[in-house]
């Protein structure tokens, strides 16, 4: 307590460092001569007399004091602005990690410091090394995380990342083939009309792939009901439905909505890309197989027109799973998604029913296609945002959404594991300087469709319009 409150007179964190390394290796200087060096260097690296005109001599009572008490054996246990613990949490990470060093080197004793939120396991897991030669760098070196780390960090996210598909069981199977079988018999001219509503629109992968994946993805939301009946899509079949009609229902609104649509009106309205789609993230193989990344910032934007703001969306996310689908040859066809909501204001909300609207949408019709959301930059505005739509959601959907730390590290290595180095855009601290350009980004005409277009589904499908 003399040491820690002398050096905190010069009001200097590393002279509270060299007094907190004093304390701590003269306190045993009997029991260890080896650390008599290191004192000494730690002396000699004391600020210049210039700097601090009583450095050098509060060094020599700090130096009288340790060695009084290393002479009764006393053990000084530091804490304070070179320890952050629960009474001083503001400190650097790097002090504590310091003293943990000087510990754990000299006295084989000390718990290892805090780590950061990006650390997932803990010392136990990591294989112990034989102590270095070099002292110094005993004493300074920081701790790098291991690839069982890295891998340890990408298990905390495992919705998502893509892996290796795996034969159903027998019942699950019986089922999907029951499916397509009714399917293929109950809905008139099923494999023409599936040929041309794929992801993506003209030229884009099938939306009914062969192998059955994609009815897999509706099974899997109904819970795999033994009977083929199932209360979903929810607010069409609240008594419950056959699972046929689920898919029936899916294919009308491509039909009718044409997802891969984009209008003047809708091209206009998301002008400054508050939604698109770019990059991919990581895959556990190490290729290009990850999900698709879908960013939405809709901050950036004051809605003009409520039913192209959701076309843009819904576009976007097509988009995505088309790319998912092309990269991976139809195996995967999902999407991760980034919500920044920096500069979000509670005037900004235009209203629940387009938002509802957009929801039942995408529960509907683009069943299990969703990896995680990550949440940036949400403050109290945002966050009462996303309150007034949790309740619209699902459970499932809820246990993806994650919220990016405020803390720098933590964030990146959060954004890296779930992104991609590459893929981090510069509005978040990244290296990806990507502008979106309306032209650019809806240069294909086949993709294009008239005003007209876009909004006739309010009267073909009314369904989705209230």
């Amino acid at each position: 307590t003399i040491l820690l409150g002398a050096s905190t007179a010069h009001r200097s964190h590393y002279n509270q460092l060299y007094f907190s390394c004093l304390s701590l290796t003269l306190s045993r200087i009997w029991r260890s001569p080896v650390v008599v060096p290191s004192t000494l260097y730690i002396l000699m690296r004391a600020p210049s007399r210039e700097q601090y005109p009583t450095t050098r001599t509060s060094c020599l009572v700090a130096f009288a004091i340790a060695v009084f008490l290393g002479m009764l054996g006393t053990s000084i246990s530091v804490c304070g602005p070179s320890c952050p613990s629960n009474s001083c949490p503001s400190a650097p990470y790097e002090y504590c990690q310091v003293l943990w060093n000087i510990k754990r080197v000299f006295f084989r004793e000390g718990s290892p410091p805090p780590v950061d939120v990006s650390e997932t396991t803990s010392d136990a897991d990591t294989p112990k090394k034989k102590p270095r030669k070099n002292l110094w760098k005993k004493l300074f070196r920081r701790r790098h995380r291991s690839k069982k780390e890295t891998s340890s960090s990408i298990s905390q996210y495992p919705n998502a990342f893509a892996y290796e598909a795996k034969a159903l069981p027998r019942d699950q199977a019986v089922l999907l083939a029951e499916l397509t079988n009714s399917m293929k018999e109950n809905v008139p001219d099923f494999e023409k009309r599936v040929a041309v509503v794929p992801w993506g629109g003209p030229g884009g992968s099938s939306w009914f792939s062969g192998d059955g994946s994609m009815l897999t993805t509706y099974l899997k939301i109904m819970k795999w009901p033994e009977d083929l009946t199932a209360k979903f899509p929810f607010k069409l079949c609240p008594k419950g439905c056959n699972s046929d009609v689920a898919v029936a229902h899916s294919l009308e609104w491509r039909e009718k909505y044409k997802p891969w649509c984009m209008s003047p009106a809708g091209i206009k309205e998301n002008t400054k890309g508050y939604a698109y789609t770019r990059g991919h993230s990581p895959s556990l193989k190490g290729d290009n197989t990850g999900y698709s990344l879908v960013w939405l910032r809709f901050p950036i934007h004051s809605v003009d027109d409520p039913i192209q703001w959701v076309r843009a969306v819904i576009n976007t996310l097509d988009r995505a799973i088309a790319d998912s689908l092309q990269r991976t040859s139809g195996k995967v066809g999902r999407f991760n998604t980034v919500f920044d909501g920096q500069g979000f204001t509670l005037s900004q909300l235009f209203g629940m029913g387009p938002i509802k609207r957009m929801i039942t949408m995408l529960q509907d019709h683009f069943p299990d296609r969703l990896g995680i959301i990550l949440m940036a930059n949400f403050a109290k505005p945002a966050q009462i945002m996303v309150n007034l739509v949790k309740p619209l959601i699902t459970k499932d959907v809820r246990e993806k959404l994650y919220l990016l730390p405020d803390e720098p590290e933590a964030r990146k290595d959060m954004l890296h594991a779930v992104i991609g180095e590459k893929h981090v855009p510069y509005y978040l601290g990244g290296t990806d300087e990507y502008r979106f350009d309306t032209n650019e980004y809806y240069s294909s005409k086949k993709h294009q469709c008239t005003d007209a277009e876009s909004t006739e589904y309010v009267n073909t499908m009314p369904y989705h319009a209230s």
